[in-house]
């Protein structure tokens, strides 16, 4: 758990670096990506070896390090990294201010969605809870599609908003993620038992 804790940090801090540097392709496709291999690692490791609550936290390990070393290579984090000895105290205060609520909310989220796994384990077999994380990923990926395409959207609307001041691009592209959404989710919807 520490592993995946300390791991998920990085990922953050890389995939944020890429998004405010414009990159959205590379952050588009680093969120897909990570959806993808969780989700195959879950069936790997908990369908076929059997490895339970084990195999979940392995899969999110596996998923995480593959994120991180795209962002890495395909993201070039470390080429705008500099780095100063001396610390700006009023803006580490003003970052913590902001962030210590944040902080609960991020645990809330996180007991969320591993209390459900152990008590599911605990009134089931394995095998059953496998199943059931790899039904939770489809899901998953419909709402990682989704937030992918609303981080690009925020950006690009408050660009066009600045230059044209448009009503009506908000509303084609409000209805276009309707129909994205409704599709998307009435295909998983086909897929899931």
């Amino acid at each position: 758990v520490a592993i995946i804790i300390v791991l998920q940090c990085m990922r953050t801090n890389f995939s944020l670096y890429i998004k405010a540097n414009d990159r959205v392709v590379v952050y588009s496709l680093d969120s897909i990506l990570m959806a993808l291999i969780i989700a195959a690692s879950d069936i790997i490791l908990i369908s076929y070896h059997h490895l339970g609550i084990q195999g979940y936290l392995l899969s999110e390990i596996i998923g995480t390090g593959f994120s991180i070393l795209f962002l890495l290579t395909k993201g070039r984090v470390f080429r705008g990294v500099r780095f100063s000895k001396r610390i700006n105290k009023l803006l580490l205060k003003d970052m913590l201010s902001y962030s210590f609520p944040l902080m609960f909310n991020a645990i809330s989220w996180w007991i969320t969605n591993f209390s459900d796994r152990m008590v599911l384990d605990y009134f089931f077999s394995e095998e059953e809870v496998g199943i059931y994380s790899v039904a939770a990923k489809m899901p998953a990926i419909v709402t990682t599609a989704l937030s992918v395409f609303t981080q690009a959207w925020i950006m690009s609307a408050v660009k066009e908003y600045e230059t044209t001041k448009d009503k009506r691009f908000f509303q084609r592209v409000y209805i276009y993620y309707c129909m994205a959404l409704f599709s998307g989710v009435s295909v998983v919807i086909l897929i899931v038992k």
